[in-house]
């Protein structure tokens, strides 16, 4: 439920290690990934740090420690001030891109035959909150864990999701695979 810019830069030379997640920012540990957002579009002038707890969910296709550990396994020798998420590309390691975030989300798409003009970035936000409401999460706990500042979390879960996208998992995870 993280916004595509906790998570990725808007370009490739704008990555600043005060304001973006770096590898320092994430902890695997034995069970579960903890991340420490320093900054946010509710956190623009770092008040605070907002940590996200995801649980592994080992033998699941999205598994976020597994995800995270791949991730990281494509520069093993990242400092702990260089962006959490890189990729490969012909000038080396670079940090993850809007671009190249909302890209592979539109190609699965593509893949499993959904109308990519309606997805965005922002859609994982939207979709989180839509699962995490489907599985009964407590409303403020989904408010706490996305760092809503206000009940607008609410207008994000949506009640009409297309069945057809539960083939997105799989689609998402093969578009990763092929990028390391």
């Amino acid at each position: 439920m993280s916004r595509k810019d906790n998570l990725s830069v808007g370009k490739i030379d704008t990555f600043n290690a005060r304001q973006h997640l770096t590898r320092g920012d994430v902890k695997i540990m034995r069970s579960s990934v903890l991340c420490s957002f320093r900054r946010s579009k509710s956190n623009q002038l770092n008040e605070r740090v907002h940590k996200v707890l995801a649980l592994a969910m080992p033998g699941k296709i999205l598994d976020p420690k597994l995800a995270v550990e791949r991730a990281f396994s494509l520069s093993p020798h990242a400092r702990s001030s260089d962006p959490a998420f890189m990729i490969p590309s012909t000038k080396g390691l670079v940090p993850l891109t809007h671009y190249v975030f909302v890209g592979r989300l539109k190609h699965c798409l593509r893949a499993i035959g959904v109308n990519v003009s309606l997805y965005s970035g922002h859609s994982f936000r939207r979709g989180g909150a839509t699962y995490a409401h489907r599985l009964g999460v407590d409303p403020m706990l989904i408010k706490r864990m996305s760092d809503w500042r206000s009940d607008a979390y609410m207008l994000y879960i949506d009640r009409h999701t297309p069945e057809g996208l539960v083939c997105l998992p799989a689609a998402m995870t093969q578009s990763c695979a092929a990028l390391g």
